[in-house]
């Protein structure tokens, strides 16, 4: 993984915890076009696992395995994660869509 495509996702991602951070504080409800801006972050955070692991069966450089694929593996099962306790309605639920960027 490079790092571009690391920062790419990081500002990608940002976009839909800005639309996040809007509605728990005017107090809404999660909407329909953040779950598909959540779903697209989704899509690429696949893509990268997916390129991740190619190009961990291509190096040669003394990487840990384990530890590599499970963050990739983490980092994709954050956002629905995090979309579905804050899709709920409850106290928490506009907070932590706010800080995972759901």
């Amino acid at each position: 993984m490079t790092h571009e495509v690391a920062y790419t996702l990081a500002i990608a991602a940002l976009l839909p915890a800005a639309g996040a951070a809007w509605l728990a504080v005017r107090g809404h409800q999660v909407t329909d076009a953040l779950f598909y801006a959540v779903s697209v972050i989704e899509v690429a955070l696949l893509v990268q696992l997916v390129g991740g692991c190619i190009a961990l069966a291509r190096t040669d450089r003394d990487v840990d395995g384990v530890t590599f694929v499970s963050y990739l593996v983490t980092v994709v099962l954050v956002p629905p994660a995090a979309f579905l306790w804050g899709s709920r309605r409850s106290r928490g639920g506009g907070p932590v869509c706010w800080s995972s960027g759901c």
